[in-house]
């Protein structure tokens, strides 16, 4: 909570109404990861319950907030072309793709990838993501998400009637079987009668790593189409367990995957990608600190009366955090509240 900070936010104060960068080199890491998200005001040595104030000024939060958000973005106009230009190359070659954002942890990964996801819709691209988890127990688990939400686009898109038909005419029973497991909602966009949904609760409990794979493949192959190519990202692979990576690997090795772009973060430290048999086109985009200039960005944004001192207090961000995107964003937050 705040009140145990007082005296180190009394400290910050000082930035936002003096532009006093000093103080900030000495505060403690341990306001750099604080995630209490109460603030409503942005104040300058302002009085807040007198709107006549000049220094007063009710922001819009929201429209901060969006800007802490975007902030592992910044400085990354390039990578964020590169990923829509193999979402273009997919589109419009009818190919499929795979990409590797590698990155420390906090370097803004989900972010980046994510960044896609609009741009990719707006193309009539369907954008799917699952996440692993270290503490889930369930396997397939980000797998499961991601295809589920697939699944949920098939259903209410116009054409559904004709993608069931095309599945029906090259799944085999035991595919539908098999993927039932991992996507429940297939059974019901399938109209598995309820006597096949019976059999598969109970027959199939854990499908094997190759029935899963060739399943899945033959899945994809009806339902990626150049009129509606799929983004699959599948977030903190470095936390997957065997058979999920196994079952990635399949997909990145399948040579007859169309209108497909499959994306993988990871931390670099934690997973080596070239590991993988891939037959696919290949990228990998590295996740770089922010810059100092990165920093000062969002600060002009969030600050703009400390267009004077923006510099400094971006540089001492910046040695704190060592230009971590997820650290400065906190400490960001943190300086807004306050």
């Amino acid at each position: 909570h705040f009140c145990r900070h007082k005296p180190l936010l009394e400290k910050m104060e000082c930035i936002l109404e003096y532009g006093d960068t000093e103080t900030v080199s000495d505060l403690g890491t341990d306001v750099f990861h604080e995630r209490e998200k109460k603030g409503i005001f942005a104040r300058a040595g302002a009085n807040e319950d007198d709107p006549s104030s000049p220094k007063s000024s009710k922001v819009d939060i929201n429209v901060v907030r969006n800007h802490f958000h975007s902030l592992p973005l910044k400085g990354r106009s390039e990578e964020i072309l590169f990923l829509r230009s193999a979402f273009d190359r997919v589109l419009d070659e009818h190919n499929s793709e795979v990409v590797f954002v590698e990155g420390q942890a906090g370097a803004g990964k989900s972010v980046y990838v994510e960044s896609l996801r609009n741009y990719a819709t707006d193309k009539s691209g369907w954008f799917v993501a699952g996440k692993f988890d270290q503490c889930q127990t369930v396997p397939y688990s980000a797998l499961a998400e991601a295809l589920s939400d697939l699944i949920d686009l098939l259903q209410q898109h116009d054409d559904h009637e004709k993608v069931r038909s095309q599945l029906a005419g090259h799944l085999r029973p035991r595919d539908v079987r098999t993927l039932s497991v991992l996507i429940p909602n297939i059974r019901e966009f399938m109209q598995v009668p309820e006597k096949d949904v019976s059999e598969s609760r109970t027959e199939i409990t854990s499908p094997s790593v190759l029935q899963l794979q060739l399943a899945l493949r033959r899945f994809l192959h009806i339902v990626a189409r150049p009129c509606h190519p799929i983004v699959l990202f599948f977030d903190d692979l470095h936390f997957a367990e065997d058979d999920s990576v196994d079952v990635v690997e399949s997909l990145l090795a399948d040579e007859m995957s169309r209108s497909l772009l499959i994306v993988c973060s990871y931390r670099a430290n934690e997973f080596d990608s070239s590991r993988l048999e891939c037959h696919l086109d290949k990228h990998i985009v590295s996740m770089r600190a922010l810059t100092v200039a990165d920093v000062k960005g969002v600060i002009l944004e969030v600050f703009p009366r400390c267009a004077g001192n923006a510099t400094d207090l971006a540089e001492v961000v910046h040695r704190k955090t060592h230009g971590n995107a997820y650290s400065v964003t906190e400490f960001m937050e943190l300086l807004f509240e306050k």
